[in-house]
């Protein structure tokens, strides 16, 4: 409660200085008009919104359309109706610096690109900054976008990461408010970095947006590790040599003109190709399989009731924890075990008791 408290003081001690930056007169059939203004951030009191969070629902409006025929996703659907007003705002450590009315345009070509110009010409600072005023129509529909994966492929500099980074701040907002009274926070992602210098480089963007510092693992790293702890040698079987990408670039100058150097190539050529991810793919499918069969006997009854789940959270703890172990379930408890537990199952469990 407190660290919600203190990361809404945040927000709204951020909107002093930049309270908003565009402002959308949206008007349905036979409705009054909807005076939508967009920040970085949301205010408002009671039931009353006089700013709406960039990643509102409404506030793709901005993005995707100018003054015209319009329409937005929202939980219900869609709404249909006419954007009448499509202004946007320059206002710096709160002190208002103009602002400009944006004409019909077709609906894909942003709308926020009347000021992209203006806005790149800005001073830097060397790292990656948020882009919530110059967002295109098309990074647009990539934030928000409701798959559950979403691949975005473009060449370098073409600002993957940045919308990643945005769709990353938009899903926090969407579980906010699918989990109203849960605690979400940023600390619950975890981004894969090339190096220290490029998580550097965009360690600032969320915080910038209001949120907090999202988990960076470089990727090196985060493979090493994982391959050190299944690289154990065993009577048959050696120990992998793990490589880096430096390592083995120095390898393949140093074999350039040998007979050595063909079979690296091969290699190479093989952890590039679409068989590896066929493999790869084959070997996360049997994984699953394998995880179902050892789940086999482990059920929940669905029909029980308050003498059955002690805590709210308790069916959801445990299946997880079931879920997810991968060869053993260690289950500690004091006093009487969890009924959900089928602990009479002698051939999943084996019991052990530890005196204080």
């Amino acid at each position: 409660m407190l660290k919600d408290r203190r990361d809404r003081r945040g927000v709204l001690q951020s909107l002093q200085a930049h309270p908003y930056f565009g402002r959308i007169d949206f008007v349905e059939a036979a409705e009054p008009t909807e005076v939508v203004y967009i920040g970085s951030g949301s205010r408002m009191e009671e039931d009353h919104i006089f700013v709406h969070d960039w990643r509102a629902d409404i506030c793709s409006l901005t993005y995707r359309h100018a003054v015209g025929p319009a329409r937005f996703a929202c939980p219900a659907g869609h709404r249909s109706g006419e954007v009448r007003l499509h202004r946007t705002f320059n206002i710096a450590d709160g002190q208002f610096q103009g602002c400009q009315d944006l004409g019909g345009k077709a609906e894909g070509g942003s709308a926020a690109a009347d000021i992209l110009v203006g806005l790149l010409g800005k001073h830097t600072t060397g790292r990656m900054r948020q882009i919530v005023q110059s967002i295109q129509a098309e990074q647009d529909r990539v934030i928000r976008n409701r798959a559950a994966i979403v691949a975005v492929h473009g060449p370098a500099g073409s600002g993957k990461t940045i919308i990643a980074l945005h769709r990353a701040a938009y899903l926090l907002y969407q579980q906010r408010i699918a989990r109203p009274n849960g605690h979400v926070s940023s600390h619950g992602m975890l981004a894969f970095s090339p190096n220290r210098a490029f998580a550097g480089y965009i360690a600032s963007v969320l915080p910038d947006l209001n949120e907090g510092q999202i988990r960076q693992i470089i990727l090196h790293t985060f493979l090493s590790d994982r391959l050190s702890r299944a690289n154990r040698p065993t009577p048959g079987k050696p120990a992998y040599q793990i490589e880096t990408a430096a390592a083995q670039f120095e390898t393949a100058l140093q074999l350039l003109n040998s007979a050595k150097f063909e079979p690296r190539k091969r290699l190479c050529a093989f952890k590039s190709s679409h068989a590896l991810i066929d493999l790869v793919e084959t070997f996360a499918a049997k994984q699953e399989q394998d995880a179902e069969q050892r789940l086999e006997g482990i059920g929940f009854p669905t029909d029980a009731g308050e003498a059955t789940y002690r805590h709210d959270e308790e069916r959801r703890i445990l299946y997880t924890a079931c879920s997810r172990a991968l060869h053993e379930l260690y289950v500690c408890y004091s006093g009487s075990p969890s009924p959900l537990l089928p602990l009479e199952n002698e051939d999943l469990y084996t019991h052990h008791s530890a005196q204080p």
